[in-house]
């Protein structure tokens, strides 16, 4: 059985993130990937990214929420904030990569 785990930082995602783990979750189950897990790591986040997530991980156990106890870099260190079309050609480019990847699609 093949398996993954997706893990992404999260810094106040609240309009992209639920999208975002749809996206990643309909590319998996196209996949039939069964065994997976996609870890959201909150970098103290000041808006609704971590209430999003958690109602997320309680409608899928397999979508976990880790919290960092400090910021990982201050706010001008941060990249843009990224907008939803972009969000759709990485989560098509996730799929393709999968699906080119020989040494993923052997070892299942």
């Amino acid at each position: 059985m093949k398996s993954i785990s997706i893990a992404a930082p999260v810094f106040n995602e609240e309009l992209n993130i639920k999208k975002c783990v749809e996206n990643w979750v309909a590319v998996l189950n196209r996949l039939s990937i069964e065994d997976y897990e996609i870890v959201l790591c909150d970098d103290k986040s000041t808006d609704n990214s971590v209430n999003l997530i958690e109602e997320l991980s309680k409608q899928n156990p397999k979508i976990k929420l880790e919290i960092e106890l400090e910021n990982a870099k201050s706010e001008e260190e941060r990249p843009r904030e990224i907008d939803s079309t972009e969000h759709t050609a990485r989560d098509q480019s996730f799929e393709s990569d999968i699906l080119s990847d020989k040494s993923y699609n052997e070892a299942g």
